[in-house]
């Protein structure tokens, strides 16, 4: 029997390998991020008219509200390639419908994108390797199903900390599976 695709999701899975990642890996960082404030964001927001760059720099935006640290990366036009968050104490954790409690004056990198079109070119590994010489040991994560982020954090960090596995039923029912050692709080 094929259920109506508002049913679908009957049984999901969800699983986030996290990583501590403790110092650079001496890389050459050949391009150059910057800070984004909320101030520049209004401004790049003011002056867009690419309906990606709109929600990118607006996605942007509620991350600066919520006092995370952003991360980007321009193309000679002023385009966002890349863009990483660092944030602080409490992180929601949307895929896993869960807060990520932090350590006292632990970091966690998280929300990283690279367009597509600008993939394969190192700016993930940039992003880190220049997030890590500004602010030091940070925890990242990522899903254990995605092997280029897997691969990228394993050049820092070799061996995950551990996973959160999410099972959900119906999108009710919700049990958690957690081998991190990380405090989660779930609302």
């Amino acid at each position: 029997m094929i259920l109506p695709k508002a049913l679908s999701p009957i049984y999901t899975n969800t699983s986030l390998l996290y990583y501590r990642i403790n110092s650079p890996i001496g890389i050459d960082v050949n391009v150059k991020f910057r800070q984004l404030d909320c101030r520049g964001a209004a401004k790049k927001l003011e002056n867009e008219t690419d309906p990606e760059q709109e929600r990118i720099i607006k996605t942007l935006t509620r991350e600066l509200d919520s006092g995370s640290t952003v991360y980007i990366y321009e193309d000679d036009s002023g385009r966002i390639a890349h863009y990483s968050c660092v944030g602080y104490e409490k992180i929601w954790k949307s895929e896993m419908d869960m807060y990520l409690n932090l350590p006292d004056g632990a970091r966690y990198i998280y929300n990283c994108r690279t367009l597509p079109e600008y993939s394969r070119r190192g700016l993930f590994t940039s992003a880190i390797e220049t997030i890590i010489n500004t602010h030091g040991e940070a925890f990242i994560s990522c899903a254990d199903t995605n092997r280029n982020s897997k691969s990228v954090i394993e050049k820092f960090s070799p061996t995950s900390l551990g996973k959160i596995h999410k099972r959900q039923i119906l999108g009710f029912y919700k049990r958690y599976t957690n081998t991190t050692g990380l405090e989660f709080t779930v609302d």
